[in-house]
Formats: C-alpha cells, sequence, structure tokens
C-alpha cells in the first residue's frame, strides 16, 4: 500500500511541474534589421526585415517604430514610408520584454547629393582607420569585402556597390556591367579626374586583387584612399589594417610603388534611393 501511495504522489508531482516546464521561456539575444542605413525619395515605400536570434525564441514578435513620423512611417510589417525630408531612425523592438532592439536611419531626400553620399562611404570608412582584419571579423585577404561593408552601413545598395563579395575581380566584373571603367590612359590623358568616394582597383600581387576608396584629392591631380587589408609589419590578413595610401601623379604615370592602377570606377551615387 505504500508502494502505490509513494507512486501516486510521485505522479502527481510530475504532472503539477508540467505546466511550469511548459512555461519555460527562451528570451530573444539580439534583434537585426536587414539595413542599418537606407536612402529613400519622398512617397516610396520599402520593406523591412527583421532578423531574431535564437532561432528557438519563445515570441519572435516585434514592434516598429519611428523617431520622426514626419519624415518616416513604419507599418506593424515593417513597411516603411517616406513621408518627408531629412532623418529617421526606424526601429523593431522585440515584444517578450527583452527589450533587444535592431534600428536603421532612414535617409529621406528629395533629389540625391551624390557628393554628400560619396562623402558618407569615405566617412564610414574612416571610422575603421587603424583596425585589423582580426577586429572586424576577417582572418582572408577582405579590402573587397571592407568596400562592401562601408557600402551597406552608409545605405548604399547592392545596385551601386555590390556588398556580397570578398572578390575584388567579381566585384569589378559586376559593377563594368552599369558603370563606366576608367583606365590610367584616360587619367592621363585628362579625360578621367579622381573625385572622392571613387574605387580604385590596383594590380597587387594578381590582376585586380585590391581595392581602395578615394578619400581626399589633390589641385595636382594627386589623391589619397582608403583601404583595408594593407599589410604593415606583420603579413597575416588578421592584422593587416584599415589605412590611408598615397598616389601622386608621377607614380600613377609611371607605375611606381603602390600605383600599379588597374583601373578606376565610379559608383553610380545618383541610384541610391532608387
Amino acid at each position: 500500500m505504500k508502494k502505490i501511495l509513494s507512486l501516486t504522489i510521485s505522479v502527481m508531482l510530475i504532472f503539477a511541474a508540467l505546466p511550469n516546464m511548459a512555461m519555460a521561456k527562451t528570451p530573444v539575444s539580439s534583434v537585426t534589421l536587414n539595413a542599418k542605413a537606407s536612402y529613400m525619395k519622398i512617397g516610396k515605400s520599402k520593406t523591412f526585415r527583421s532578423t531574431i536570434k535564437p532561432t528557438a525564441a519563445t515570441n519572435k514578435s516585434v514592434t516598429w517604430t519611428s523617431s520622426n513620423t514626419a519624415v518616416a512611417t513604419v507599418s506593424s510589417k515593417g513597411v516603411v514610408k517616406a513621408m518627408g525630408v531629412g532623418v529617421a531612425i526606424v526601429k523593431a523592438v522585440a515584444k517578450d520584454g527583452s527589450k533587444k532592439s535592431g534600428s536603421c536611419v532612414i535617409k529621406v531626400v528629395e533629389k540625391v547629393d551624390t557628393a554628400e553620399v560619396a562623402n558618407s562611404l569615405v566617412n564610414r570608412a574612416n571610422k575603421y582607420f587603424g583596425k585589423n582584419g582580426k577586429q572586424l571579423g576577417y582572418s582572408t585577404a577582405w579590402c573587397a569585402y571592407f568596400v562592401g561593408k562601408c557600402a551597406k552601413e552608409t545605405g548604399i545598395p547592392e545596385n551601386v556597390i555590390p556588398n556580397s563579395t570578398g572578390l575584388v575581380k567579381t566585384l569589378w566584373e559586376t559593377m563594368k556591367k552599369t558603370t563606366k571603367v576608367y583606365y590610367v590612359r584616360d587619367f592621363n590623358s585628362g579625360r578621367y579626374k579622381p573625385a572622392v568616394g571613387d574605387l580604385v582597383f590596383l594590380d597587387t600581387y594578381k590582376p585586380l586583387g585590391h581595392i581602395g576608396v578615394i578619400s581626399d584629392v589633390y589641385d595636382d591631380g594627386s589623391f589619397d584612399t582608403i583601404d583595408g587589408n594593407v599589410a604593415t609589419s606583420n603579413t597575416n590578413p588578421k592584422y593587416t589594417e584599415v589605412l590611408s595610401l598615397e598616389y601622386s601623379v608621377y607614380a600613377i604615370k609611371n607605375g611606381k610603388s603602390n600605383s600599379k592602377i588597374n583601373s578606376f570606377i565610379r559608383p553610380n551615387y545618383s541610384k541610391v534611393a532608387d
């Protein structure tokens, strides 16, 4: 009789615990959006997506908000509509109480200022000056990844600067289909004049082996670039850095030093809000 009573009590305790076991929740650890920044023209709409981690989170719902509804509104499904010129931060906040959120800076324009976009790209790249590959999460050649990363974080879409390839040649071939390519002969003849935000492709170690972004241009045509994966005292890709390089007119024309330039491409920044 005691054994039966003990077994009965044990079963009752197990069933009593089931509701509490069912109530165990997995909280959200992070929320990210599919863009960190985005240009939009007044009247246009764009749908943003949120990614919740972990995938086993109990409640994956989010609440969408806009910091300035006069600039951009956002629906409960992440559809953003550009209302007026300015900047708004669209945010997706986890509904599970974890307070985790992801955000995107929306830049609404009437007409794209290409110089502003180009300078924004350079400013973003300069924020990483001196950082090495290990700090940025790269372990292999990463100069093209770096350009793509900065473009994406600036709000420059794939159709203007591809941001998903780590191969300089692939990036060059993709952009060549829609954007004019200039060569050193064009620079020498004056048909091409460097501008901030232009991309420089170099035959470093191999044809189309490196890429940089023009950061400064001088009166005589010389320019500086901001580049990822620049070798320092340690050539391990984990420790190559984001650094600035200088290109003089003499060096370019004579293929000296680090100036083994293959070509130049000026991204079509006017299309960032298309």
